[in-house]
């Protein structure tokens, strides 16, 4: 008799454990569509159409795939960070069984047209659209990932032992500083990142907020990532002493 009802026990746990789990799936799937209905993506997410709309821009530098010193150009494997905020994606969480985060494909939404400035080859502007984490307070987090290509001019005098500055400028393509703003986010001004088996010694980015004059009615906001290139001569003096030992 104990077997039985131990049974109908877990039998009943697992039916309500799955309705719960159902009608969680349903509560966001409903959010979703809530919030989607009539969202439209063109016009600034804003209250007032006065208002200026505030980016919180960053980027993760994961590596430097190439500099090219023939043609002056800096490959770089980024990852954007933006940060803003959208007025039509807000919702009250106790209305969607506590949901107060939401992942909402990028192309579905307005996001920064932010695009390379200094851009040297391939696309400018970010391609692969990432899902982007929507705060039920209406805080949009998106962070794309993309190889870049920028102009970098290099001085190879002291080579091996130079030492490179490179500019990446980031900036709205169509929006002045009037409509969209671009602010840095609260992170340190220098990130050092060791590079371990490549000829690239290390990097340090630092991140400095100026304004790009584009057209002359009104200046654009971009953030200029800068990053510090020193190369070292470890492989290029192996090459040479392997070559001496072979002579």
């Amino acid at each position: 008799m104990v077997l039985p009802c131990k049974l109908a026990a877990i039998w009943l746990f697992a039916a309500v454990l799955a309705k719960v789990k159902h009608s969680a799936k349903d509560l966001e799937g409903q959010l979703y569509e809530d919030l989607l209905f009539d969202y439209n993506k063109i016009p600034r997410p804003v209250k007032n159409s006065s208002d200026i709309l505030t980016v919180d821009v960053g980027a993760s530098l994961i590596r430097i795939i190439d500099v090219d010193e023939k043609n002056q150009v800096l490959t770089t494997n980024l990852w954007l960070e933006m940060k803003w905020f959208d007025a039509k994606l807000t919702w009250d969480p106790k209305k969607y069984g506590g949901l107060r985060t939401l992942h909402i494909p990028s192309d579905f939404i307005w996001t920064p047209d932010l695009v390379l400035y200094n851009n040297a080859a391939g696309d400018p502007d970010i391609t692969i659209l990432t899902d982007a984490l929507v705060t039920h307070d209406g805080h949009v987090y998106w962070q794309p990932p993309a190889i870049y290509k920028s102009f970098c001019p290099i001085d190879v005098t002291w080579f091996p032992y130079d030492s490179q500055k490179c500019e990446m400028k980031f900036g709205t393509w169509t929006y002045t500083g009037r409509y969209v703003d671009l602010k840095q986010l609260p992170k340190e001004d220098v990130i050092t990142i060791q590079m371990e088996g490549s000829d690239v010694e290390f990097m340090q980015r630092g991140m400095d907020l100026s304004f790009f004059y584009r057209l002359e009615l009104s200046p654009n906001a971009f953030i200029q990532f800068d990053i510090l290139v020193k190369q070292h001569c470890v492989v290029i003096c192996l090459v040479r002493m392997r070559i001496e030992n072979i002579v």
